[in-house]
């Protein structure tokens, strides 16, 4: 009720009329039913640690809504980010390496409930782990849990990842289709935005113009887009269409906000209120559960005659029982990281003979050198 008479400064109307009135009227129908609630026996809401720098508050993790973007990745995202040089490529590289350590470091706090403590080279864990499986294998030794899901024993995605490439004048083509040196655009950029309102204070064509422009006030704006590389050429009907549209309706923006800050402000002052995380309820955490992928794995296409050349696996049984998997699934990870291993191994190659030594100037393999001069030389 506070905020539904608020009337805009333009046109004098109410933020809710009857038909926003009775939608909301449904929403709240729908609330007292419930289907807005959290469902019961589903934990959304657990604490995941105390932030030291704020006297020790809870810190709350949720798992509904847009929560689990906005706050998990977005936030984060930012300072992860170049803050200069970002081109196009700079920046996709800084995506995926923030996707792969967000999802390395979230998805072993998940899975484990501790904080991930090690480097963020998947590449190298999963030769790690097939080395331990084999060494296991090798000497007898008992398996070790299952700490991490190798992606090189499962099949791999068909999916890539690209860059188009991107012209480096991005209105040429538009400016030699529409037959003009500069590209006919409406008013889209900042500096075109800037200078319109700049030649609103200051031209006395652009202060005359009240709903249409007038062609001495477009040719002021051409001439100007002569001079700069950011400006572009506009006509009459592009400059009024502006001049109506997005720029009174920012001046409207502008008006309603300065007039509703009288109701802004109280819900702003309970939103800073640092005693807010005192009511916040602890909810219970539930157990940890560890990952694992018991299907898709790289089984090769000869697997009858692969199997027979591979150590086969004598602690199947007992691996399977720690990570709580089934033996078929123990079965093809520990023979999978064997063939791994096996693959990696590098065969050293034979020494190259060295070709013999020769004389440098005579070219002749045993030369003793320059012969002495002979005694009865003369000059």
């Amino acid at each position: 009720m506070t905020w539904g008479p608020l009337k805009d400064g333009k046109t004098g109307i109410p933020l809710f009329n009857s038909a926003a009135w009775k939608i909301a009227k449904n929403i709240l129908e729908l609330i007292k039913n419930g289907f807005v609630s959290d469902p019961p026996g589903i934990q959304l809401y657990y604490c995941i640690g105390f932030d030291e720098k704020a006297a020790a508050l809870p810190i709350y993790r949720c798992v509904r809504g847009t929560n689990m973007v906005e706050g998990g990745v977005h936030t984060h995202l930012l300072a992860k980010l170049p803050s200069h040089g970002a081109s196009v490529r700079h920046m996709v590289a800084c995506l995926l390496d923030f996707v792969l350590r967000h999802n390395l470091h979230v998805g072993h706090f998940n899975s484990t409930g501790k904080k991930y403590v090690g480097h963020d080279s998947i590449w190298l864990l999963n030769s790690i782990q097939e080395l331990e499986i084999t060494l296991a294998e090798g000497y007898g030794l008992p398996p070790a849990p299952l700490a991490w899901v190798n992606g090189n024993l499962y099949q791999q995605t068909e999916q890539s990842v690209g860059i188009i490439k991107i012209p480096k004048s991005k209105q040429q083509y538009l400016a030699r289709m529409q037959g003009t040196r500069i590209a006919v655009l409406p008013v889209h950029t900042v500096a075109e935005k800037l200078l319109f309102n700049d030649l609103l204070r200051t031209s006395p064509a652009f202060q005359s113009c009240k709903t249409a422009i007038s062609t001495a006030a477009t040719a002021i704006w051409n001439r100007e887009a002569e001079a700069r590389p950011d400006i572009f050429y506009k006509p009459e009907e592009q400059l009024m269409a502006y001049l109506n549209g997005n720029y009174k309706d920012s001046a409207n923006v502008r008006q309603s906000c300065s007039q509703a800050r009288g109701q802004i402000e109280p819900l702003e002052q309970t939103l800073q209120d640092p005693k807010r995380a005192t009511r916040i309820v602890n909810a219970l955490s539930g157990p940890p559960v560890r990952h694992s992928v018991t299907v898709g794995f790289n089984i090769p296409s000869n697997a009858s005659n692969t199997t027979n050349s591979v150590l086969v696996p004598s602690r199947t049984p007992e691996f399977a029982v720690l990570n709580n998997i089934p033996e078929s699934a123990a079965s093809a990870t520990t023979s999978l990281s064997i063939q791994q291993v096996a693959a990696s191994m590098h065969v050293p190659e034979p020494p190259q003979k060295t070709r013999a030594r020769t004389c440098p100037r005579c070219t002749v393999p045993n030369c003793k050198g320059k012969p002495p001069a002979s005694p009865n030389y003369k000059v």
